[in-house]
């Protein structure tokens, strides 16, 4: 801990007795990081997708504040289509505040339910192939006051919504199924029962180039990243939200040796918080080196050092 202060404070030349003095130090919390109770690379999650059962239960579902999200969005995921029949629903964000409580945002993997406010865009004669990975995005602005459906980055549909209408708040998103009502009234024919992989939410209405380079870049891209805070709801907290029914990871093949499982300290829960004793609770068993630095503020820097000196 006196080894990272000291380097976030500045210090850039530390002496050879310091360093003889740490080295075996870190050594050591290198072979604890390293033991199986830490789990391995391969249980880095990040790079998983999440398969969702074929039942209603298996959801995700919490409360977002979407309030950045109010004058402009875009959702886009990586989709994998699994059933041919119904309308499967894996985004529904319903708002009760609004004089009629409804989904503000639907979105169905066969392309029949693409819902924004109270406009439907039918798009199926896009979504042919079942059991494959396929990229979707919606975008939105007050200022273009359109709604733009992308289909493996072209744009395959645009309607106008309603002059003088934002994004509501409050709401809660459902994922795996169709809110008919506020938290509930799921339809089995609406299940999903698919996969999705990289759902992002953007606070702004991403370009025409920028959904195609999205799609384009493929399926294991990092592309994403480069948006920063514009990535507002990002696949890594998604991940970390609380799971019901039979919501588990499947593989993509993507990642492999290139993810930190410290970049999980990038996430919302813990970006730029104090590490405190309940923030350390949250994260997985051996862990243990972390006490140490209860107390710090977990910046970039923070995880940086981690990253470097604890693999």
């Amino acid at each position: 801990k006196q080894w990272y202060q000291r380097r976030v404070r500045g210090y850039s030349l530390v002496s050879l007795l310091e360093i003889m003095i740490v080295l075996p130090t870190f050594i050591s919390f290198l072979l604890l990081m390293a033991s199986p109770a830490c789990g391995e690379r391969s249980s880095d999650r990040r790079y998983k997708a999440l398969r969702f059962g074929q039942d209603l239960n298996s959801t995700i579902m919490f409360k977002p504040n979407f309030q950045p999200l109010q004058d402009a969005f875009t959702v886009c995921s990586w989709v994998k289509k699994l059933r041919d029949y119904g309308t499967p629903v894996w985004f529904s964000y319903f708002v009760h505040t609004v004089k009629d409580p409804a989904n503000e945002i639907a979105i169905s993997d066969n392309g029949d339910f693409n819902w924004l406010f109270d406009v439907n865009y039918d798009v199926s004669g896009n979504i042919t192939v079942t059991g494959e990975w396929r990229h979707y995005c919606m975008s939105w602005s007050s200022s273009s006051q359109v709604q733009k459906i992308y289909y493996n980055g072209s744009l395959v549909g645009a309607k106008a919504t309603r002059s003088n209408r934002t994004l509501g708040l409050d709401g809660m998103l459902l994922l795996g199924n169709d809110q008919d009502c506020y938290g509930g009234c799921l339809e089995s024919s609406q299940i999903f029962g698919g996969e999705l992989y990289k759902l992002n939410v953007f606070a702004k209405e991403l370009s025409v180039s920028e959904i195609t380079d999205l799609a384009e870049s493929g399926l294991c891209s990092e592309l994403e990243e480069n948006y920063g805070r514009i990535r507002y709801l990002k696949w890594e907290d998604i991940l970390l939200e609380e799971r019901r029914g039979n919501v588990t990871d499947v593989e993509t093949g993507c990642g492999q040796g290139t993810y930190s499982r410290w970049d999980v300290l990038t996430t919302q829960p813990f970006y730029e918080r104090v590490l405190t004793r309940s923030l350390l609770d949250k994260l997985k068993t051996g862990w243990d080196i972390l006490e140490d630095f209860l107390g710090e503020t977990i910046t970039d820097g923070f995880i940086r050092h981690f990253k470097v000196y604890h693999p």
